[in-house]
């Protein structure tokens, strides 16, 4: 078998699950995805394709991208590949014509665990809410079959089809008039950029072709059927009735990724626009309050008492689920103990978990802005945990010993240097872990926050890779003011607490559990305890 590539969008993983049903492409070509991205993350994220992969290639299948993207445009990919390998390229498929409404979300990025589900914006919705009509009126309206026209459907209609064809002029392989052919009576697309798997075997069986191949029946059908089918934007009545679709009826229901159930026309509209008043209401919120409800607790008496806190910027969910699974497993045995979530972008928090959901503003680098906000804790008394943590047994003692000392914290565990899984003892003297924080308020104590920010902030070396260099990481320099004696010098009582109750790390578990101390752990401190098959019971 020779080597086959495939540099195309997201599109690439429903023509491959049709070209791997040939036995006749099968045995000619290995086909290995992982060897290059998806064009849209190689550009995303700036991934260059190496000339070791190129040179190797017999098949490069691509859609293709324009010079402006330099190193990774297709003529720049093709100048690489090898002589004799043979190129096929196929256009951007994009259907436009089952949704004229398609438009932004401006909401899109913060929707917590059904994010996926409006990625794809509607242009009535949005503007029907902007303009104050109520939820019933907004269904009503857009069920009517007279929503619209004949005319403007049409119109649509052609834009589209007119654009695929400008697309596949300069490509091997054309889908312009299969759709025009096959649009009214079979569900063509999912979404604007989601083919239906005819469309992926359409596509498969011209590629085959160019090679010489037998095409696929129409009866042979991938593993998973609708490989590209977990997310479908619903289709207008109007629409339907005015164009003529006869593969959809009035009771069509909808496949929402992430939802778990699917949703008719209407439940799908009323969704949409709960979750968009309730994010116009986070972004209001954003813009007249930044700091300030943070501010306004932080000086208020009645909330001066020990709680828990937790720190979370930008818009990525892992960190979101993190951070509500640790809130409910410390909610589970410390029902009692208040906790606040400080938050710049995402606000959609369960209420069972969190007693204060506090909105914050900053221009910070995450780490940074750790640092930044951990002293304005609305308690006196708080404890500081990452996201990716797990409370496995009451916890309420540690408050006590702020009775007697001002700042508490463990050592991280040691290990090879070059083997991190591998545990050289559980505490690596003089290495701190900040992951796990307890502290109380006095002015000497907002005096080191305020040094260890200043320390950050002054570092030479800001860069992407805050997370892992040294010079930027908060640890580094919290661990600095320590071994500087600044605790002593301004007279902070600090208390090491032991790591293998309160701060257990990845490395430590299966020593823990050679050693019979497992049983004592009280704080799992380790990535992904979100996820069900990851979950740790001591």
């Amino acid at each position: 078998m020779t080597l086959s590539l495939m540099y195309t969008n997201c599109q690439r993983g429903l023509i491959f699950e049709f070209l791997k049903l040939s036995n006749e492409f099968m045995k000619e070509f290995k086909v290995e995805l992982d060897k290059v991205p998806h064009n849209h993350t190689a550009i995303k994220e700036g991934i260059k394709i190496s000339d070791n992969i190129l040179k190797d290639a017999k098949l490069f299948i691509y859609q293709p991208l324009d010079d402006k993207y330099g190193e990774l445009s297709t003529n720049s990919i093709l100048s690489r590949l090898p002589s004799e390998c043979i190129c096929i390229s196929l256009p951007r498929l994009y259907f436009k014509g089952y949704w004229p409404q398609h438009g932004a979300n401006p909401y899109s990025k913060i929707t917590g665990d059904i994010q996926s589900l409006f990625s794809y914006g509607d242009t009535n919705l949005n503007q029907m809410i902007e303009e104050g009509v109520p939820k019933e009126e907004i269904i009503q309206r857009i069920n009517k079959l007279d929503f619209y026209n004949h005319e403007d459907l049409i119109d649509n209609l052609e834009y589209t089809l007119n654009e695929i064809s400008k697309r596949e002029e300069y490509t091997d392989v054309k889908i312009s008039e299969f759709i025009r052919q096959n649009y009214k009576n079979y569900r063509l697309f999912h979404t604007i950029n989601h083919p239906t798997d005819m469309v992926g075997r359409e596509v498969a069986n011209q590629i085959l072709q160019i090679l010489n191949m037998p095409k696929l029946s129409e009866n042979v059908l991938p593993f998973h059927k609708e490989v590209l089918g977990g997310l479908q934007v619903p289709i207008y009545p109007s629409v339907r009735e005015k164009l003529g679709l006869n593969f959809i009826t009035p009771n069509e229901v909808y496949s929402l990724k992430g939802l778990g159930r699917k949703l008719t026309f209407s439940e799908y509209a009323e969704l949409y626009i709960d979750q968009d008043q309730k994010y116009r209401k986070s972004e209001l919120l954003f813009k007249s309050q930044p700091n300030e409800i943070l501010d306004n607790l932080s000086d208020k008496k009645e909330n001066q008492q020990a709680g828990v806190i937790y720190i979370i910027t930008g818009t990525n969910l892992r960190y979101v689920h993190e951070c509500i699974f640790s809130a409910a497993s410390l909610k589970k045995y410390c029902p009692k103990l208040p906790i606040a979530v400080l938050s710049d972008k995402f606000l959609d928090f369960p209420k069972d978990y969190f007693d204060y959901i506090i909105p914050i503003q900053t221009e910070l680098q995450p780490l940074q802005v750790k640092v930044e906000f951990m002293y304005k804790s609305p308690f006196d008394k708080t404890l500081f945990l990452d996201t990716d943590t797990q409370v496995l047994q009451p916890i309420d003692e540690m408050f006590n010993w702020l009775d007697e000392y001002d700042l508490c914290v463990a050592n991280g565990p040691m290990w090879a240097k070059d083997k991190p899984q591998e545990l050289l003892a559980y505490e690596g003297e003089g290495n701190y872990n900040t992951g796990v924080l307890l502290y109380r308020k006095s002015d000497k104590v907002e005096l080191f926050f305020n040094t260890w920010l200043e320390k950050m902030l002054a570092s030479s070396t800001l860069d992407k890779d805050y997370y892992n260099n040294p010079g930027v990481n908060d640890q580094f320099f919290f661990n600095q003011l320590i071994f500087q004696r600044f605790c002593e010098q301004h007279g902070i009582k600090r208390k090491i607490f032991t790591n293998t109750v309160y701060n257990v790390r990845s490395n430590m578990i299966q020593n823990l559990k050679n050693d019979g101390k497992i049983k004592d752990v009280k704080i799992l401190h380790m990535h992904d305890l979100h996820k069900k098959k990851l979950k740790f019971d001591c």
